[in-house]
Formats: C-alpha cells, structure tokens, sequence
C-alpha cells in the first residue's frame, strides 16, 4: 500500500514538474513566434540570415567557453561539489570570453573575411559579450534544475523571451536593421542571466567562495569525460546542425540564408515547447531511478510515448500546409521558407523523440559512443552539403538529403538509448 502511495506521488510530481516547465517554455516560445509576422515585415531576409549566422557562432562558441562542465553539475551527490563545478566552468567562461575579445579586436577582418560577408565585421564585438553571458545562463540553468526549481526556470525563460521581443519590434522600427535584431538578442539574454546569476549567488554564496583551487581541480578530474568526450561530441553536433548556416552563406546567397533560418525558427518552437520542458525533468528522474534501481525503463517508454503523440499531429501539418502557412503568416516574401519547412519537418518528427532520449547516453556513461556518432553526422553532413554544391543540386534536393540522413541518425538514437535505459550498457 505504502509503494503504492509513493509511486502515485512521484507520478504526480512528475507531471507537476513537466506542467511547471511547460508553462514556462510555452509563453516563452510563444511570445517571439507571437511577433515573428511583424518582423518579417520589419527586418529583410538578409537581416535574419546575418542575424542566423552571427548566433550560430556565438552558440558553438559557448559550448567550448565551459568545456562542457555545466553537464556535470547535475551529477554530484554533494550540492557542494555541483556549486564547485558551476565555480570551475565560470571561470573557464571567463578565460573563453576574454580570449575571444582579444581575437576579435586583431583578427576581425580575417574572420569577415572567412564568412564571406563583410556586413559581420562591425557585429563580432558583440559575440564575446554574448559568449559569456549565454555560459552563464546555461550554467546556472543546470543548477536549477538540479535542486528542481522549475518555477524559476521558467521564469527566466519568459523574461528573456519578453525582453529580447520588446526590443527587436523597437529597433525594427527604429530603422535598426540586422544590429536591432542581434542586439536585442543580447541585451535579452543578458538581464535574465544577470536575475537567474542573482538568485543563484544570494543562496549558494558561502559554497562559492569556499571552493578552493584544489576543489576544483578534483572535480575537474572526477568529470574529464566532459570536456574530453561530451564537448567534441557536443561540438560536432552543433557544428552538423548549424553547417547549412555557414556553408549556405558561402555558397548561396544572405537570403537563402534568412529563409532557412526562418524553417528553423518556427520549427523549432513547438519542438522547444515540448521537449526542453520533458528533458529537464526527464533527466532528472531517469538519473534518480537509473542509480537506485540500475535502470529506467519505465520513465523512459513513458516519455517516448508522450513525445510521439506529440510530435505526428504537429509535424503533419507542416508538412502538408507549410508554404500556404509562412505565406499567409509572414508575408509574400516569406513563402519560399515554407517549402524549406515542408522537407524539414520530416526530420523533426524523429528529433522530437530522440533529443530528450538521448540523455541515457550520459547516464548510461556512453559518452564515447556518443561521440563517435557525432563524428560520423558532421562528416556525413559535410559530405552531403559540399557535393550537393558541387553537383549543382537545387537548395530542395540538398535539403532532402541532409534530412534523410539526420533522420537515419535520429532512429538509431532512440534504438540504443532504449537498450540503455533497460540496463543493457
């Protein structure tokens, strides 16, 4: 009777804490896919195609700033030694975003030079600043979900999504163009790092400051698979999926650029919506019940199954309506986009399932089989990208195949992150 109890408690917190999130990451999706019709009507498809390529690096670049280490801080037993961690990749942060400064101000017009487009040498002052701040804001994201303050998670995200729309809509009518949308981005990102950094220090100071140098260099140690694995891994991923914004750059044109970069805005919120909110707490129960009971097999056909259900009706109707929609939605200019979104949301209804998954890799300490993955998807995607530009492929046949290959990723993902979740390591 008492087991009973239990399990009916946790299932109900569960589903609280997915409900929290939910909430949370819904309003925050909502409100820039809200706005996005008025700024397609205020901003070019080359402003959205500079403003793709210039977060596309600040977001590979924050992977390397924290060498992966904010993965790790949801391991420790000790919040002590998870406060530890966070001490060690901001610090690690700090160094990256410093580093990165320093480059620009000697290397700016080589790196224009390297995009191909001149137009970004004026906005790379800002990716340091972006660099550091998205690290943190990741960081501390971790923590709290860690010690399951979904309500603060989810503010956050509302607050950075309120404010990074506010600003784009004002300095879209400022006549701002691509610098309005990048700097909205940042100075939104930036006041919901500096209120989530505030709420973590007034509650964590003491541990803070009292890890020590050693501390952190044992942590360091305890965690190398992190750097070592998680990040290249991480690396390739990110670098697989944001190929076509640097390889499109250089081969098509900006607009090309700033259509496909539309697809994946809209795409990806209810992707966002769903998942985000499921793998924060996913994570966390498959960690729980994995350590106490060697596996996690029920959680995780629970999960499967909702993200299913989820994902067919969604992705059905981007694939069926999609150039109708960003037509009517964006405007005349934007339907291109569409036909963009039809091809690649095929791809979404696997990723849908596999993204939240695929963390049984990290419980089940598959980090190097991850990683050996993530090198075959980057080389494949480099593959295909750079011969379908040799071969004079349209941007729909390229897309087809750079779709259906992901996808085949996608599938074999949730295959073994099942095996893993079933304690078959």
């Amino acid at each position: 009777m008492l087991e009973k109890y239990r399990a009916r408690l946790d299932k109900s917190e569960f589903y609280k804490s997915i409900f929290t999130l939910m909430t949370g990451t819904a309003l925050s999706q909502i409100i820039p896919l809200a706005i996005t019709p008025i700024l397609t009507r205020l901003y070019t498809p080359d402003d959205f195609g500079l403003l793709a390529l210039y977060l596309s690096t600040v977001s590979i670049l924050t992977l390397v700033a924290t060498g992966n280490y904010e993965k790790a801080i949801i391991m420790p037993k000790q919040d002590r030694d998870a406060v530890g961690i966070i001490k060690l990749a901001f610090l690690l942060s700090v160094s990256a975003s410093l580093t990165i400064l320093l480059l620009t101000i000697f290397l700016r017009e080589q790196i224009a030079r390297f995009y191909n487009n001149p137009k970004i040498i004026d906005l790379l002052f800002f990716v340091p600043f972006s660099v550091f701040s998205l690290a943190i804001y990741n960081i501390i994201n971790t923590w709290f979900n860690r010690v399951k303050q979904y309500s603060v998670l989810s503010y956050n995200r509302v607050t950075k999504s309120s404010l990074s729309s506010v600003f784009s809509i004002a300095f879209g009518i400022s006549k701002l163009a691509t610098i309005g949308l990048i700097f909205s981005e940042f100075l939104g990102q930036l006041f919901a790092t500096i209120l989530f950094g505030r709420s973590f220090y007034r509650t964590n100071r003491g541990d803070f400051i009292a890890t020590s140098k050693a501390d952190m260099i044992r942590l360091a140690k305890d965690y190398k698979k992190f750097p070592q694995f998680s990040l290249p891994a991480d690396l390739l991923s990110m670098g697989s999926y944001q190929l076509p914004i640097f390889l499109f750059s250089k081969f098509f044109t900006q607009a090309v650029v700033g259509y496909y970069s539309l697809c994946i805005r809209v795409l990806d919120k209810p992707f966002i919506f769903f998942t985000n909110a499921v793998y924060e707490v996913f994570r966390q129960k498959a960690m729980e019940d994995y350590n106490r009971d060697g596996n996690c097999r029920s959680i995780y056909i629970k999960t499967f199954k909702r993200l299913l259900v989820i994902s067919l009706p969604i992705m059905s109707i981007f694939i069926i309506a999609s150039p109708l929609i960003f037509k009517v939605v964006f405007g005349n200019e934007w339907e291109v986009a569409g036909h963009y979104a039809r091809i690649i949301s095929v791809m979404y209804i696997f990723k849908f399932v596999a993204s939240p998954l695929s963390f049984m890799f990290y419980v089940a300490n598959k980090q190097r089989l991850d990683f050996l993955l993530h090198v075959y998807v980057f080389l494949s995607s480099c593959l295909i990208l750079t011969l379908s530009f040799k071969s004079a492929f349209t941007i729909e046949k390229t897309l087809i195949l750079f779709v259906l290959n992901y996808s085949l990723v996608y599938i074999f993902y949730i295959f073994k992150s099942y095996q893993f979740a079933n304690g078959k390591a």
